[in-house]
Parts: structure tokens; C-alpha cells; sequence
């Protein structure tokens, strides 16, 4: 099977129709997928339509203008519409300060005209690999998020779902966790015969190693209550020696 590659792709805003074709020769050599974008209004269309890994754009629109107004206008608007999406400002000498001002208001980085082809790619490519790189740790902690709140519906069906109705004894259970899931736990055994244990258990650690520990625990001690029921003594040392045995030693529990 091949893989499919996405090329980094650039939106390139500028008036005139010259600029925008060399910006898009040399982009699309240094392997982007480069689109145009001629307004301000253009451009704002380009981003509400589709994805951009970085925006390349000139800060003037209007023919015999150097204020940079427009650009500097826009950086809020395309903020508005993707708040990470790196933009580089292109300026001439005469209006490096509007560049500057542009990067305090959002600007990843500027590029000078008349500019170099090789530090504008290097420039564009730098943006762009940090839209990826965010990109991929957003997509990791969003992994991470539906992990632990799948970790936290197993862990919450592992405590018991009814209590145990006692004539003797009336019992109520909850248990909090400081984060998703975490090494605190409780337990009702039927032992049959009307008897009935009580688990309250604190596993050492938090998080999902805790809470590893503690489904352990808690097997454990299911496997081996009702073999053992009439010997609490005997049965603590059995899950207490399987228990050791299952852990590093440093882990313990009370």
C-alpha cells in the first residue's frame, strides 16, 4: 500500500497578480500546496472555507499605499476565524516597523520584499511546522483525554453498582477521585450466609497506575474470599503474598 502525503499548504494573499505568481512558482517548487488570495476579504473566505497550515500576506491591498493598515486589520480577523494559524507578514524596508507591529499582534515572523526565495521557503516551512507540531499534540491530548475517560467509566463499573441489603446493617458507598481515575476503592463481598465483607482500600500511587493497582487488589481479593471466608487471618496473607508478587516494591497497599 502507498501512503498518501499532504503537502503543507499556504495561503497566499497579495494584489498583484506578478507577486502572486512568483510567490506561487517558488512555493509550489519547495513543495507546498500554494493558494491565492487577492483581498482581505479573499482571504478571510479562503480560511472559512478550508485548512491552512500558514497564511503568507502582504500588508497593503490598495495601490499606492505603505500604512500597512490593512494587513494589520486583518491579523485580528483571521485570528477570529483559526486562532493557531501561523501567519507570516510581508513587508518592504521602508515599513519593517508595521512588520513589527504586525508580529505583536499575531504575526509568526515577516519576510522582506524584494525577497529571497530561499529564506521566504525557510521562513513559510518554519510556520508551517509549528501548525503541524500543535496540531500533533493536540491530537495526542485529545487521545489521552477519551483514554483516561474510557479508563474512567471501566474503573467506575468496577465498584459495585447495588448495595448490599443486610438486616443488620444498613450500608452507603461513594468514592471521589482527585483526577479521572485513581487507586482509592471500596468493595462488598457476598460471602454467602448472610455475611458479607467490607473493602475500603488506598493503593499507593495515583492516576492509572493506581488504579491499576487497585483493579489488581481487587481481583484478588474476589478470586480468593470465597474459598477463604472463614479465615480472615489466612485470607490476607494469600492476597497479600499474590499482591506482592504482582508488584514492584515499592507499591504497596492499605
Amino acid at each position: 500500500m502507498t501512503a498518501i502525503s499532504v503537502l503543507p499548504s499556504v495561503l497566499v494573499a497579495d494584489d498583484q497578480p506578478d507577486v502572486r505568481t512568483s510567490l506561487h512558482l517558488a512555493l509550489k517548487c519547495a513543495g507546498f500546496d500554494a493558494q491565492m488570495a487577492d483581498s482581505p476579504e479573499a482571504v478571510l473566505n479562503a480560511i472559512a472555507g478550508r485548512r491552512f497550515d500558514v497564511v503568507l500576506m502582504d500588508l497593503n491591498y490598495t495601490r499606492d499605499t505603505t500604512s500597512g493598515g490593512e494587513g494589520l486589520d486583518l491579523l485580528p480577523r483571521i485570528k477570529a476565524l483559526d486562532l493557531d494559524l501561523p501567519v507570516v507578514a510581508m513587508t518592504a524596508w521602508a515599513t519593517i516597523d508595521i512588520a513589527i507591529e504586525a508580529m505583536r499582534r499575531g504575526a509568526g515572523d515577516f519576510v522582506l520584499k524584494p525577497w529571497d526565495n530561499a529564506t521566504l521557503v525557510k521562513t513559510v516551512r518554519a510556520q508551517a511546522q509549528i501548525r503541524q507540531d500543535r496540531n500533533g499534540r493536540n491530537a495526542e491530548r485529545a487521545l489521552q483525554t477519551r483514554d483516561l475517560d474510557g479508563a474512567r467509566r471501566v474503573q467506575s463499573r468496577l465498584q459495585p453498582q447495588d448495595l448490599p441489603r443486610l438486616a443488620t446493617l444498613e450500608c452507603a458507598a461513594r468514592c471521589h477521585e482527585a483526577g479521572a481515575v485513581g487507586g482509592d476503592g471500596y468493595d462488598f463481598i457476598d460471602l454467602g450466609g448472610g455475611r458479607m465483607a467490607v473493602v475500603l482500600a488506598d493503593v499507593s500511587g495515583k492516576g492509572v497506575p493506581g488504579a491499576i493497582l487497585w483493579a489488581n487488589l481487587q481481583a484478588t481479593l474476589r478470586s480468593q474470599a470465597s474459598a477463604l471466608c472463614g479465615d480472615l487471618p489466612r485470607l490476607i496473607e494469600v492476597v497479600n503474598r499474590l499482591f506482592f508478587a504482582a508488584t514492584a516494591p515499592e507499591h504497596f497497599a492499605t
